[in-house]
């Protein structure tokens, strides 16, 4: 998995995943559910630091779906979350649904 033909590594910047992230979620089939890091290759995703990278890029990542400060969130109608006691992983992450 590479980002245009660089490939993803811990110095890549959070603008770069994020919208490589936006587009992955786009190649889901409607009710397919998964966690960001689904969405990049494991060592690939374990080459982002878990302090700083990947903990911002989670609530990045949630704000372009659901929050916006003044308008309707670019993203919004496309994933949705779970609202029940599974709405996490058990190692902490949100579980979203494609639309």
């Amino acid at each position: 998995m590479t980002l245009g033909k660089k490939p993803i590594t811990a110095e890549t910047p959070r603008d770069e995943l994020l919208d490589y992230a936006i587009k992955e979620v786009q190649q889901l089939s409607p009710g397919e559910e998964f966690k960001l890091a689904d969405l990049f290759l494991r060592y690939e995703w374990n080459r982002l630091p878990v302090r700083g990278v990947r903990s911002t890029l989670g609530t990045e990542f949630y704000n372009y779906f659901f929050k916006t400060e003044d308008a309707v969130p670019p993203g919004r109608g496309l994933i949705t979350t779970r609202d029940d006691e599974k709405a996490y992983s058990a190692q902490g992450q949100r579980v979203y649904r494609r639309i």
